[in-house]
């Protein structure tokens, strides 16, 4: 016997409203406690390092983004979001301009 979506029934309906009704108290109640859910906001201490390590060897212009994220171990979407936290500016045209001069 396959699976079917159930139709939405009043008692269905109701029943779901009553759920919601009760998260979003139990939620309130936490922030008025003092508690926050979700994920934290920000680096962790290993991360911060990654970010300094990156920034560094960025700055360098001797490696290219894909050798850096290879040396530390992440990935290349990680190395610019590190760079970004670091206030670094991307882009090849900076790093070309940085070379000529």
């Amino acid at each position: 016997m396959a699976y079917c979506c159930p139709k939405r029934s009043l008692n269905h309906l109701i029943y779901y409203a009553s759920i919601r009704e009760r998260t979003m108290a139990g939620l309130k109640s936490a922030r008025d406690r003092g508690r926050m859910g979700g994920r934290p906001k920000g680096l962790s201490v290993k991360a911060k390092r990654n970010a300094c390590s990156a920034e560094a060897l960025y700055n360098q212009n001797e490696l290219t983004s894909a050798e850096i994220a290879d040396q530390l171990d992440i990935s290349k979407t990680t190395l610019y979001k590190y760079l970004r936290t670091r206030n670094v500016k991307i882009g090849s045209l900076s790093k070309s301009l940085d070379v000529i001069s």
